[in-house]
């Protein structure tokens, strides 16, 4: 079941995401193909997903979240590129493709980034027409605030400082709940709020995509360990010296993790009257490659 609404979902996805992309410009071509090289390299799209699922769940139209989705992703898209610079992860593989700065060049790659982010706003902005201003104006502080230094860039810059040191489980886990966390929780949060859930209904989609996000990233840290480059299209092995739930916990403790968020994000919203089936089939699926299927 789950399997089927991601196969017709993705594409409706993809054609969403070309739609919304800015239109070729006259002269700038270089950066608009450095930022549509990344876009468009065969992310799993987890977060558009997520919100197409939750508008699912609350019976709204899901046309309604796409323009929304669309700029989640654009946002991720744009932290994706500046991970991998030389000053950050220096990672040479992104989706089994060069990153974008060996591509086209660190400097054009922070352009790519910047227009990524920017046009992400302008997506939710030229939605005035459709969205109540002040729908407009939540979302766009739901998206901030996931993106600021209280999100995504302050765990980035805690992660960064941290490389190659032994540190406490507290800031380890600080780091991935605003680094990893923080986007998915904006995601479910804006469909929520577009589908005129409840405050509470609200609150038990955020906790559900809370423990899913930090599911996701020790997941991640798993697979990193356990899986080579070609299986995962990016590379691996860059957090063996640093501080991870693995080295905290061994590979059947953060397995053991995993399956315990993925069993707190379905508990976290078997309370709504929703069809929330979908959203908890997919909290098992997230539960990536075979490392955490114990």
């Amino acid at each position: 079941m789950l399997d089927v609404y991601i196969k017709k979902t993705l594409l409706l996805i993809e054609t969403a995401l070309d739609n919304y992309f800015p239109k070729t410009p006259g002269i700038a071509t270089k950066v608009h193909e450095s930022m549509k090289y990344t876009l468009f390299s065969g992310g799993k799209r987890i977060r558009p997903l997520l919100m197409t699922l939750v508008a699912e769940s609350f019976n709204n139209a899901v046309s309604k979240v796409y323009p929304f989705a669309c700029a989640v992703e654009f946002v991720h898209t744009s932290s994706l590129i500046l991970d991998d610079l030389p000053c950050m992860d220096n990672a040479a593989l992104r989706r089994n493709k060069p990153a974008n700065h060996l591509v086209y060049g660190e400097d054009i790659a922070i352009l790519a980034a910047i227009g990524l982010l920017n046009h992400a706003y302008s997506i939710i902005a030229n939605e005035i027409n459709n969205v109540a201003h002040e729908k407009i104006l939540h979302i766009l502080d739901l998206l901030t605030d996931a993106i600021s230094i209280n999100g995504l860039v302050g765990g980035q810059s805690l992660d960064l400082l941290s490389k190659d040191k032994n540190i406490e489980l507290t800031m380890l886990h600080y780091i991935h709940q605003h680094k990893t966390a923080s986007l998915f929780i904006a995601a479910t949060d804006i469909s929520a709020l577009l589908s005129n859930a409840s405050n509470q209904e609200r609150a038990a989609i955020r906790e559900y995509s809370k423990a899913i996000g930090l599911a996701f990233q020790i997941s991640d840290d798993l697979n990193d360990l356990l899986y080579t480059e070609k299986e995962l299209g990016k590379d691996t092995k860059k957090d063996i010296k640093s501080t991870t739930y693995v080295s905290f916990y061994g590979v059947t403790g953060a397995c053991n993790m995993v399956n315990e968020l993925t069993e707190k994000a379905k508990h976290a919203i078997s309370a709504l009257i929703h069809n929330t089936e979908l959203l908890i089939q997919l909290a098992d699926t997230l539960k990536r490659k075979e490392s955490c299927h114990l």
